[in-house]
């Protein structure tokens, strides 16, 4: 899974750093709540996040990054006092292939991020066959 912060420069800019740590530190709390010992879970790099579910399900997976999502949202909307409304995007690659590298699904989850902000942010976008205008279903069942 790869996440990205929607739109956190202008919450920096217009609340200040102040209020954009605490976004972040938000995050990485909910984040951790959700996912499990097992589970690894990093800072790539500014407001950009990477977790990888060893011997998950796609399904699991899915309804993981959709926890944290609204997770984020319902906890986001004040921030320090200030009406936020913070959101969080998601790039969501799955393979049942233990030779797929680690790097190939970093680079399919961040094309589907990068869908996913297409599409009008705070979602979660799978990634490979499921992608929108492959032909096949985007919409999977969680159970």
């Amino acid at each position: 899974m790869m996440f990205d912060l929607d739109r956190f420069k202008a919450v920096n800019d217009r609340y200040g750093h102040a209020v954009g740590d605490s976004v972040l530190r938000k995050f990485c709390e909910i984040a951790a709540a959700v996912l499990r010992p097992a589970d690894i879970f990093g800072r790539i790099g500014g407001e950009e996040f990477a977790v990888v579910l060893p011997g998950s399900s796609v399904e699991a997976a899915h309804a993981r990054a959709e926890r944290i999502r609204s997770s984020f949202a319902a906890s986001c909307r004040f921030v320090d006092k200030q009406q936020v409304d913070a959101t969080v995007s998601c790039g969501l690659a799955a393979s049942p292939k233990s030779e797929e590298t680690l790097n190939a699904l970093l680079k399919e989850a961040d094309t589907a991020l990068y869908l996913a902000k297409a599409e009008g942010r705070n979602r979660v976008q799978r990634g490979g066959d499921h992608m929108v205008g492959s032909g096949r279903p985007t919409v999977i069942r969680v159970a």
